[in-house]
C-alpha cells in the first residue's frame, strides 16, 4: 500500500508507476519488511531515494505502508486490485489462477471476515453466542430447545462471515465452498487491504486554513462584522504591494542567463514551481546544473517536513509470478 494526501495524486502517472515498481521489488522480496524494500534499488536509485524525489516534484507526503505477501510451493494466487483502492490475494492448493483471481473478485466486494469457519477466533464464537443466548432468555422454550436456536442462529451468522460459506457474488447459484470442492481445491485463506484504513483523518476548518495560508488568524465568529470593519483599512494597502515587483525585475535582468526559457526549461527539468526555478536560477548565478541540485536539496528537505502530513488516500499495487503474489500499498495525501 503506497499513501498519498490526496485522491489527484493517487491517479498521477507517476506515483502509479512508483506503487508499480514497489510491488514488483516486493514479489522478488517474497513480502519482507517496508524497511527492507525501501533499500532495494530500481532504475539507478533506492525505492526510498525515489520517494523522496517524488515528494519533492509532487509536493505531497508520499509513504510506502505496507506489504502483504501470499504464496508458496505447490500454491495457487489469485491477485485482484479493484480501482486501486482494494487489495486482495486468494491463496488456493490446487485449483487454477483464474478460479483463485474470481474469488478474490468476490471477497473485494462482499467482505468476509474470515476464510473458514475454524478460523473464527474462540472469544468471538463465546460472545456471539452469549449475545444469541440473551435474545432467546425470554422466550419461555426449554432449555434444550434455546440452545439448538442459538446453535442455529450462530452457524447462520459463520455463514454470512465466512468466505467459504457466503453465495458465489458471480454466478450467485453456489457458495464459494462448492466452488473450491468442485474445482478439486481447497482454501488455504485470503488477505484484503483498503487504502488508508486504520488512519485518522485530520477535519480542518476551511475558512481557518485559507486564513492561515494568507498569513492572517481564524475567522472571528461574528463573520459580517469581521469583514466589515477590515473592507475600509483595506484601500491603503494597494501602495506597498504594488512597490514589492519593481525590485524584481533588476534582479533578473541583472542576471542574463535568467531568461523565461531557462526558467521553464528548469521547471521542466525539476518540477518545481516557476518562481522558485526563477529564485534558484538567480541565486546560482544562472548555473543550470547549481540551480538543480539547490532545487534538489531544497526539496529533499521538504521532503522531512511532508512527512508529518497525513497521508490517508493512495494507491494498491500487485505483482505475482507463479506461486506467490504481493499487495503494496503507497500513501499519499490527496485522492
Amino acid at each position: 500500500e503506497v499513501n498519498c494526501e490526496t485522491d489527484f495524486v493517487a491517479k498521477d502517472a507517476t506515483f502509479n508507476a512508483y506503487a508499480k515498481t514497489c510491488a514488483t521489488a516486493a514479489l522478488a522480496l517474497e513480502g519482507e519488511s517496508v524497511e527492507t524494500l525501501m533499500t532495494q534499488s530500481a532504475d539507478g536509485s533506492t525505492l526510498e531515494e525515489s520517494r523522496q524525489a517524488m515528494v519533492a516534484k509532487i509536493g505531497e507526503n508520499i509513504q510506502v505502508r505496507r506489504v502483504e505477501a501470499r504464496g508458496g510451493a505447490g500454491k495457487v494466487i489469485g491477485p485482484y486490485v479493484h480501482l486501486g483502492k482494494i487489495g486482495v490475494l486468494v491463496e488456493l492448493e490446487g485449483g487454477n489462477e483464474e478460479l483463485a483471481t474470481d474469488i478474490a473478485m468476490h471477497v473485494a466486494a462482499m467482505n468476509p471476515a474470515y476464510a473458514t469457519p475454524e478460523e473464527v477466533p474462540e472469544a468471538e464464537l463465546a460472545k456471539e453466542r452469549e449475545i444469541l443466548l440473551a435474545q432467546v432468555a425470554d422466550s419461555g422454550k426449554p432449555p434444550e430447545i434455546m440452545e439448538k436456536m442459538v446453535e442455529g442462529r450462530l452457524r447462520k451468522r459463520l455463514e454470512e462471515i465466512c468466505l467459504v460459506s457466503q453465495l458465489f457474488v458471480k454466478t450467485n447459484d453456489k457458495t464459494v465452498g462448492k466452488l473450491v470442492e468442485e474445482a478439486g481445491a481447497k482454501m488455504i485463506g485470503f488477505t484484503r487491504i483498503v487504502v488508508g484504513e486504520g488512519i485518522e483523518k485530520k477535519e480542518d476548518d476551511f475558512a481557518a486554513e485559507v486564513a492561515k495560508m494568507a498569513g492572517g488568524s481564524e475567522p472571528k465568529a461574528p463573520a459580517p462584522e469581521a469583514v466589515a470593519e477590515p473592507v475600509v483599512e483595506a484601500e491603503t494597502i494597494p501602495e506597498p504591494v504594488m512597490a514589492e515587483p519593481s525590485p524584481a525585475p533588476e534582479a533578473s535582468s541583472a542576471k542574463g542567463e535568467v531568461t523565461n526559457k531557462r526558467i521553464k526549461e528548469l521547471r521542466d527539468t525539476t518540477g518545481a514551481g516557476m518562481m522558485d526555478c526563477k529564485r534558484a536560477l538567480i541565486a546560482a548565478e544562472g548555473d543550470f546544473d547549481q540551480a538543480i541540485d539547490d532545487l534538489r536539496k531544497s526539496g529533499l528537505s521538504k521532503a522531512d517536513k511532508k512527512a508529518t502530513r497525513v497521508a490517508a488516500e493512495g494507491k494498491i499495487a500487485f505483482a505475482a509470478s507463479g506461486e506467490k503474489a504481493v499487495l503494496v500499498e503507497v500513501n499519499c495525501e490527496t485522492d
